[in-house]
């Protein structure tokens, strides 16, 4: 069996680094070529002088090849950067599993810990998400006051409905409170059975923002945490007061206190849901988002603490030791402490990339909700306060300097909605068995008596509470917001410039920089000029060496635009290196203007010797095939179709043949560039569904700084490039500003967040979530009626630019492997050729032109070349220039030595189809040539395909009709049968067939090559290869129709209900109203196209 050949990853010993070795090798070869005319071969011999002159060079040269691969790309940049990409671009991925969506959600800075749960049951890949809000207060359902009755003031709180339940819904809103009553106004609190709590039932009577007044009913339940004395005399005002407190509809009042937080609540649960639908799945859905609830935990203890001590400062650091056990802080962590931790790197940057450092793993297990509290746990975490610095824990018997005494009488209670549970658990409390409900430490309802030399120790609970949220705002200092990312690895950068081996020559060789004097014969010039002429070769390979080094960037990029493999440089810095051109004539033109000149004969014979066209060809596509096997990529299939298509139509000659071939290779060679500068995205986001078109198309969004660290403001661009939005307010982050700019691409999707508002020089559309306005257009109108007309016209550039751009990383994958040219861009695929050709008269016959844009006075490009005796011919000839125009070898500019010259439109064999109306006097008609066929292909190619991801059709109403797909039960027999679940984990790709249908007529339109059933073949096993393992890919290959009806089963209908469908779909909280008979028409067309298949 034959050894495995590996390369050594030793560094083993480069002779060429190696001078006597050189030396000696090479005075093996003279004495073996010239045994009888060489001398000695001893150091003053002139040729032995060049011969190790020589030698030193290739030393040189072997010590610049042998540089470790660091070091060599580092010195290369001097040409060209470095184009590997980086860690992070490389390991990290969209969210997969459960925990990747709990780290993203965690990663949003409204969010404070997140859960993330399956859903089971048809259709399966629901997940709900369970949020914690990272402002304490939008978690609780309690208010606090305080109330007074005569001299003393007693502390109450207060539990409404949370700000997601349905008696709180009315209130989600910034309203304004009319009246508040209760039911009972003669007692309006009813005692909670066995509890200490009180019940009431009110009635808010308001006004919305927009609409009617109107009114809701709550319940209410109030807890007094103060210790009142004298109860039987005492509890009845304090309740009386509390309803009072209740009544109150001022802006500083109790119920407007809890509509702002409820308002607040609903606003933030809407940011994190805009934010989370744009990390859904193939094929699942964030189909819930639920708020936590608390339940809140309370301490009853006696605790015997030292003279000098600070009760306040105490009590707030055990509410902080104990709230961190009952709700353990999340560990974000920094790149350089994971380093040090000894953390792989490839375990690092497992998971999706975040905003605010890696979250670790361990402290996501430890975050689970505790199911019961242990009271020795917590008289465990009171007794480590012992001592300011904890180091009392295994010194429990030195009592000196203690600053707790003794914790006697510790007892546990539990609380939901205000009301009492659980009270004096002294062993274990357990607590709600509920995912959903998470424990909280309650301080106001917490009872701990100090005593200080057998006397009790008055405290101020309202400055202890304070102190201890001053704790937790301290101790959740947040990371800075960066992208952690590992640079390409720096080494040290070496010059690779050439330096002339003859200027290391002797001064008597005359042919260094210092040259010969002036008193040298003619003779003694001629022998220099000799010299330096026979070590000229010599100094072109080893120049070329030094180049090919100094061009390793290049030669490692994936570049479109690199035309060689092999790199030489010229060597006009070489001294008097002019006299040695025979094509450089002095009397003719300055020395200056041939080495500027790239043409001249000596870089011609450069370009040429190294590599012929196909070498080049075969070693820069050898090339980009290394690169993309470096991630996991082949493009074999993919070459072998496209080539194939080359000789699917005969061509008139061998010879034209021939271009063909390399005008594809060179055709392929971009594909394979843009699909590798594509590969970090696709690969990261290879499960993802639609996310937001900035993660698509990077320049719809624009991040500048304003203030060096302080400011940044942002812009977001439509699918022209036309900018769109900007910020209202510069944010404090670069991160912050990308953030709220996503956000922003969102809500521009409703029209009701749009309003417009008068600025200096004239009014400018504003849009708002809620009650905060978050950005502003860029265009500025002059009046009130301009602005909103301007709105419907914004609404519709930003639908668009969602629908365009906003492509599942599947999809442009696809693009790529199946040569779809405008890649990143979801096109409208059906354009009526009315809309760019224009059929006209000429005399009594008729011609077309072809215009740059549907405007009846945009430039015309194209002209027919001959006339056409009615419509229907000119119809046919239209067709059959745009079959030609879609392939570049059918443009001929006719580039004479000097312009004027026109661009003509010809068939394979050459016969004119339509010509440039107007002339052009630069080379620029190829790139118009260009420019006439990217039209053409983007407008009337139809190449394209649409992805239904079946969970999205999902019937909400049980009037809504199903997908009805039948499924063949035996391949051996014409039976079929419905299939059970047509949701789950199910994708349907439509294709243009590249046929019409005429009636009974079926003819073939484009695309051409969606015809072809091996590139179907291709096509649908590259979906298949390219979509997860776990989900069910179908290929729908639908017929156009001519005269169609709007009911009619054609690829027109599903076009126009998909991209309705998909439009209302990105827009931001879609109401069923709306998107329902979409996705109805959608579900209804698709049945259609299943069935004749």
């Amino acid at each position: 069996m034959d050894e495995l050949a590996t390369i050594s990853l030793s560094n083993l010993k480069q002779n060429s680094q190696n001078f006597a070795f050189v030396r000696e090798e090479g005075l093996v070869v003279i004495r073996r070529l010239a045994p009888q005319t060489w001398t000695d071969h001893n150091l003053h011999d002139p040729g032995i002088t060049l011969h190790e002159a020589l030698c030193y060079a290739l030393t040189e040269a072997g010590f610049l090849g042998a540089l470790d691969m660091p070091d060599l790309l580092t010195s290369g940049e001097q040409l060209a950067p470095q184009e590997f990409f980086t860690t992070a671009r490389v390991l990290h991925s969209a969210p997969v599993s459960l925990r990747d969506f709990q780290k993203i959600f965690i990663d949003h800075p409204l969010v404070r810990r997140a859960w993330a749960f399956t859903l089971y049951g048809e259709p399966l890949g629901r997940m709900n998400i369970l949020l914690e809000f990272e402002k304490t207060e939008l978690n609780s359902n309690v208010l606090g006051g305080s109330v007074m009755v005569g001299p003393a003031t007693y502390l109450v709180e207060f539990a409404f409905p949370y700000w997601d339940d349905p008696e709180a819904k009315p209130l989600q809103e910034d309203v304004t409170l009319v009246a508040v009553t209760f039911d009972n106004p003669i007692t309006p609190w009813q005692p909670v059975e066995g509890s200490d709590a009180y019940f009431t039932q009110i009635k808010i009577d308001y006004i919305p923002p927009v609409g009617p007044a109107s009114s809701v009913e709550m319940w209410v339940v109030l807890q007094v945490t103060s210790p009142v004395d004298n109860p039987s005399v005492n509890l009845p005002l304090i309740l009386q007061q509390a309803a009072n407190l209740i009544q109150l509809i001022g802006p500083t009042s109790l119920l407007k206190q809890y509509n702002r937080r409820v308002t607040e609540a609903f606003e933030t649960s809407r940011v994190v849901r805009r934010y989370g639908k744009s990390y859904r799945n193939l094929c699942e859905n964030l189909a819930e988002y639920n708020a936590v609830r608390l339940q809140e935990v309370a301490i009853s203890a006696n605790i015997e603490v030292a003279p000098d001590i600070h009760v306040e400062s105490l009590l707030a650091d055990i509410f902080f030791v104990i709230d961190k056990h009952l709700s353990p802080e999340i560990v974000v962590s920094t790149l350089a402490a994971l380093q040090d931790k000894g953390t792989l790197t490839e375990q690092i940057f497992e998971g999706p990339p975040t905003h605010y450092g890696f979250i670790v793993d361990e402290s996501l297990d430890t975050n689970l909700p505790l199911n019961k509290v242990f009271t020795s746990d917590i008289i465990r975490l009171i007794l480590q306060l012992r001592k300011p610095d904890g180091g009392d824990i295994q010194t429990r018997e030195n009592l000196t300097n203690r600053l707790i005494v003794a914790v006697r009488n510790l007892t546990l209670s539990l609380y939901i909605d205000n009301r009492s549970i659980t009270t004096g658990a002294r062993d274990c409390l357990q607590l709600l068995d509920s995912i959903r409900h998470i424990p909280r430490l309650s301080p106001g309802k917490c009872k701990i008596v100090f005593i200080r030399n057998t006397v009790e120790v008055a405290y101020d609970m309202s400055m202890a509470i304070a102190l201890f949220e001053e704790k937790k705002s301290l101790a959740a200092v947040a990371l800075g917001a960066d992208t952690p990312d590992l640079p390409l690895p720096e080494g040290t950068r070496f010059p690779l410039d050439y330096y002339p081996v003859q200027n290391a020559l002797p001064l008597t060789y005359g042919v260094g920089i210092d040259g010969l004097p002036g008193t040298a014969t003619d003779e003694r010039k001629a022998q220099a000029k000799q010299l330096k002429g026979y070590l000229f070769l010599f100094e072109q390979m080893l120049a070329g060496h030094y180049a090919q080094l100094a061009n390793v960037n290049s030669f490692f990029s994936a570049r479109p635009d690199v035309e060689t493999t092999l790199y030489q440089q010229p060597l006009y810095h070489l001294p008097r290196v002019a006299d040695l051109f025979a094509d450089f004539d002095p009397a003719a033109e300055a020395w200056e203007d041939f080495q500027a000149d790239p043409d001249n004969a000596y870089r011609q014979t450069l370009n040429t010797a190294l590599e012929t066209e196909d070498q080049f060809l075969d070693r820069r596509h050898r090339m980009l095939d290394h690169l993309l096997s470096r991630h996991g990529e082949s493009l074999e299939d993919f070459m072998a179709m496209a080539y194939r298509q080359i000789y699917a139509t005969p061509a008139a000659s061998t010879e034209v043949q021939e271009q063909r071939r390399r005008s594809t290779a060179r055709r392929l060679l971009q594909e394979k560039a843009a699909f590798y500068y594509d590969l970090p995205d696709l690969h990261q986001g290879r499960l993802q569904s639609f996310g937001l078109p900035a993660w698509r198309k990077k320049t719809l969004i624009r991040v500048t700084e304003v203030t060096p660290g302080v400011e940044w403001a942002w812009q977001i661009l439509d699918y022209t490039g036309a900018a769109l939005w900007q910020q209202d307010t510069p944010e404090s982050t670069a991160t912050a500003a990308q953030l709220k700019a996503e956000e922003v691409m969102s809500l521009s999707t409703v029209t009701s967040n749009y309003s417009v508002v008068a600025v200096v020089g004239g009014f400018r559309v504003r849009l708002s979530s809620g009650t905060d306005v978050v950005a502003r257009s860029v265009q500025l109108f002059p009046t009130l009626l301009d602005a909103n007309n301007g709105i419907p016209v914004i609404l519709q550039r930003v639908v668009q630019t969602w629908v365009r751009h906003d492509l599942a990383p599947l999809e442009a994958r696809l693009y790529h492997l199946l040569e779809i040219a405008t890649i990143g861009d979801r096109r409208q695929l059906v354009t009526p050729v009315t809309d760019y050709f224009e059929i006209y008269n000429d005399g009594l016959f008729k011609r077309f032109r072809l215009r740059q844009t549907p405007d009846p006075l945009s430039p015309i490009l194209l002209e027919s070349e001959t006339n056409f005796p009615d419509v229907a011919a000119t119809r046919v000839a239209i067709d059959v220039a745009i079959r030609n125009g879609l392939a570049a070898e059918n443009y001929e500019t006719n580039l004479p030595a000097a312009g004027p010259f026109e661009i003509r439109l010809e068939d394979a064999t050459g016969v004119i189809l339509a010509r440039s109306p107007g002339t052009f006097v630069t080379p620029g008609a190829a790139a118009a040539a260009g420019l006439i066929r990217q039209l053409l292909y983007r407008y009337f190619s139809l190449e394209g395909f649409y992805m239904v991801e079946h969970i999205l059709l999902y019937p909400v109403a049980t009037t809504d009709p199903l997908l009805a797909i039948e499924d063949s039960s035996n391949p051996c027999q014409p039976i079929v049968v419905p299939r059970k679940d047509t949701y789950s984990f199910q994708i349907t790709f439509v294709f243009p067939s590249g046929y019409v249908r005429k009636g009974l007529i079926r003819e073939e339109c484009q695309p051409d090559r969606f015809r072809d059933l091996e590139f179907r073949e291709y096509a649908e096993r590259t979906i298949r290869k390219a979509c997860p393992g776990h989900i069910l890919p179908v290929v729908l290959w639908v017929d156009r129709r001519e005269g169609f009806l709007p009911v009619d089963p054609c690829f027109e209908n599903f076009e126009t209900r998909y991209r309705d469908w998909l439009a209302a779909y990105f827009a931001d909280e879609v109401s069923e109203a709306v998107i329902g008979p979409l996705r109805n028409n959608l579900v209804d067309m698709l049945n259609k196209l299943y069935a004749l298949t």
